[in-house]
């Protein structure tokens, strides 16, 4: 297992070497951390369409978007989900409660909203023990092999990682540039700095999954509103602490009524309604639990 680092955003991991050179994590090849949704936010642009109800619990083919990313994670393997909720927040507890697709999870309430990072920060106050957390953002779905990311990120000795998918247009989610000088993994590169959502063209974006150490998280103030886009990863990137593991998957994301009509699309393939794949588990969707009032 790494060790649990000291709360310096610069620190990384022990790891432990193999034969080869390269750098493994010990410990089963399943998904061993524990995961935050970030599912608290307004969705202020979903309300002509959803106004009723979190984003996170938005229709898609009948049932909240969320079951599709908890059905995706509890295939890759993780067993234990922090819900980090805020708006309308007992409704999504009302609607998962403390077992889902044979997650354990855990709701982290925020009394006041606050953002991302403080969402994150007051979230992995469920889980002390625990040294590193996936992290996802609660109104986007990235198709990935968890367990490759995983261990590109231990791989690559930072402090945390972000997943990165190409666009043709960078406009609408904002340019994420990354260098190719020092990769330790194929797969991986280091984030130099983010560019505003104006910047155009084809490039990376921020595909929404991350891998950060438990003591990273730790250096955001605790019951203050941050960023994690704006206050954390931009200062790991300038400290050479942030990675970025390019993904070939599909992405979406729910944040406004034309995206949220392109997910019913995006499910409603054959494929990914009868059984969603990562790594080499899949569940059948036949059989898939619904969610409380589905």
């Amino acid at each position: 297992m790494t060790s649990e680092r000291s709360n310096n955003s610069n620190s990384v991991p022990t790891t432990n070497k193999i034969g080869d050179g390269a750098v493994r994590q010990q410990g089963p090849d399943h998904i061993a951390l524990p995961c935050l949704i970030l599912a608290g936010g307004l969705g202020s642009r979903l309300r002509p369409v959803v106004d009723d109800r979190p984003k996170c619990l938005a229709p898609v083919l009948g049932r909240p978007f969320l079951a599709f990313q908890l059905e995706a994670i509890a295939a890759a393997g993780v067993r234990k989900v922090v819900l980090c909720t805020g708006h309308l927040a007992t409704q999504v507890e009302d609607a998962f409660g403390t077992e889902f697709a044979g997650l354990e999870l855990v709701y982290s309430k925020e009394p006041t909203p606050l953002g991302t990072g403080g969402a994150a920060r007051l979230g992995i106050e469920k889980g002390r023990d625990s040294t590193h957390w996936i992290v996802l953002n609660g109104d986007s779905y990235l198709e990935c092999d968890l367990r490759r990311c995983q261990q590109s990120f231990f791989n690559t000795q930072f402090a945390a990682a972000m997943t990165l998918v190409e666009m043709p247009d960078t406009a609408r989610y904002g340019r994420v540039e990354v260098s190719t000088a020092d990769t330790s993994t194929a797969a991986s590169r280091r984030v130099l700095r983010f560019a505003e959502k104006s910047a155009g063209g084809r490039g990376w974006i921020n595909a929404g999954v991350y891998f950060l150490s438990h003591s990273t998280i730790e250096t955001l103030p605790l019951g203050i509103s941050c960023s994690l886009e704006k206050d954390l990863f931009p200062r790991l990137a300038a400290a050479g602490q942030l990675a970025g593991i390019t993904c070939l998957g599909d992405f979406i994301d729910i944040g406004t009524p034309e995206s949220l009509k392109e997910a019913q699309r995006f499910f409603a393939n054959q494929n990914r309604a009868e059984t969603m794949h990562r790594g080499s588990d899949s569940i059948s969707l036949k059989n898939r639990q619904e969610p409380r009032g589905s």
